[in-house]
Formats: structure tokens, C-alpha cells, sequence
């Protein structure tokens, strides 16, 4: 038969369980703090945030997420929702499944992704994913996708200035140098090699030449001219005359 505790034994008791029970709340308050937190943390962000478990399900999302896959696809995003699966294109929805199941194998990796939606036009996305990985067991991974429209826009509309430039550059029936700093060429047009190169038969030969002690410059008079313009004085000569490659002016 057991022994009968004793009041003080009881007192002792409660008073641990008292201790247990506000550890609890403690770990509870902590928690939930963290978990405030986190969410502010995911919710806060401009990137398209996904959480998805060990199978690819997702587990949690940000809102910004969420309102994209609306924006896209017409679906209420939900936890355990794949949104890819409600695709039309089965070539699409297989593309999808290979990227999760990457991640799924603990592979990290980036990649860019192009969709049109029906008011916005086309944009373009740059999407991470990165496994979960616990006691070297993959749990799920995170996909962190990120809007690079303009950043795509403004390189193209770079590309097509550039292109526009070199248009430029090659067929004007005018010579132009661009020079560095010290003086020296960085880049001619075919004009200025054909017509006036006198002795020079390609543009590698004036590449990396200083444009005083270039023969075309000497020749023209224009060596004490130039040397001022690259310590900032200006240059209003308007009319040049350099030997041309037949050597006429």
C-alpha cells in the first residue's frame, strides 16, 4: 500500500506543476512571438515566397505569393495546393514537377521563367529554389521567386541602343576615335581605316596606340591639340585635314 503524501509533498508538487504550467505559456508566448515575426518577415518582402514540405506540397506562402499565382492563373492559393498540377500545358506542368523534384533531391539552383498574363503582358521571373535539409535528410525546399521584368526590359532596350550605336558607328562617312583618358584608342570606324589610315590596314593597328604620337595625328598637324583636350581644354577647330590612305587631303 502506498504511502499517503504529505501536505508538504502536495504543496511541493503544485508548486512544480505552477513552474511546469508558466514554462509552457513562456514557450507558448516565445512562439507565438517567432512565429509574428516570421510571418511579418515573409509578408514584408517583395519577392513571391513558397514553403512546400517533403513531398512538394506547400506548407505556407506570403501573400505576395499568393495574389502572383491569382494574378496568373486565376487560383486561390491554399496550403497543400500545387498550383502548377491545374495547368493546361502537360508539357508545362512536367517542366514544374522536374524543378521541384530537384530541389526534393537537395540540388540548390536558379532559374528563369517567363509567363503572360492576361493584363500585365509578359514578365519575367527569376525563381531559387533551395532544399531544406535536417540531419542531412531533405524536409522540403523554399522557392523564392523574383520579378526581373524591368531588369530584362532595360537590358534589351540597352542591347537594341547599343546595336543602334554601332549601326551608326560603322557606316557614317565620317572619322570617329574614342579614346581613354591617357590617349589612348579604344575603338575606331571603318571610315577613319579606310580613308584616312595612310600605312594602317586594319583597325587592330590602332587599337591601344596613343592617339598624340599616332602618324595620322602627326601628320595632321593635331598632336599639341589633342594633348590639350585630354588635360580639359576645348577644342573648336572646325575644319581638319588629314592625309588620306592615297595621299591626297
Amino acid at each position: 500500500m502506498s504511502e499517503k503524501p504529505t501536505y508538504e509533498k502536495l504543496e511541493q508538487r503544485i508548486q512544480e506543476l505552477e513552474a511546469e504550467v508558466l514554462s509552457i505559456k513562456e514557450s507558448e508566448k516565445a512562439l507565438k512571438k517567432s512565429h509574428r515575426n516570421f510571418q511579418a518577415l515573409l509578408n514584408n518582402s517583395s519577392d513571391y515566397i513558397l514553403i512546400s514540405d517533403d513531398e512538394g506540397f506547400p506548407v505556407t506562402f506570403n501573400v505576395s505569393y499568393a495574389q502572383e499565382i491569382y494574378s496568373a492563373l486565376g487560383i486561390e492559393m491554399k496550403p497543400g495546393l500545387k498550383p502548377h498540377t491545374l495547368l493546361q500545358d502537360k508539357k508545362m506542368v512536367d517542366y514544374w514537377n522536374q524543378l521541384h523534384q530537384r530541389a526534393l533531391n537537395g540540388e540548390k539552383f536558379t532559374v528563369e521563367y517567363t509567363h503572360k498574363f492576361n493584363r500585365e503582358g509578359i514578365k519575367h521571373f527569376e525563381i531559387c529554389f533551395t532544399p531544406i535539409i535536417e540531419d542531412g535528410t531533405v524536409k522540403g525546399f523554399t522557392e523564392i521567386t523574383r520579378d526581373i521584368t524591368k531588369r530584362k526590359q532595360a537590358a534589351e532596350a540597352l542591347r537594341e541602343s547599343e546595336e543602334r550605336y554601332r549601326t551608326i558607328f560603322n557606316t557614317v562617312p565620317v572619322s570617329i576615335i574614342l579614346i581613354d583618358k591617357d590617349g589612348q584608342m579604344v575603338d575606331i570606324n571603318p571610315y577613319h581605316v579606310t580613308q584616312l589610315g595612310k600605312g594602317q590596314t586594319s583597325k587592330e593597328d590602332y587599337i591601344g596606340v596613343n592617339l598624340i604620337t599616332h602618324p595620322s595625328i602627326v601628320n595632321a598637324g593635331l598632336s599639341e591639340t589633342y594633348r590639350k583636350v585630354l588635360e580639359g581644354e576645348p577644342f573648336d577647330q572646325k575644319d581638319v585635314y588629314f592625309p588620306t590612305t592615297t595621299g591626297e587631303n
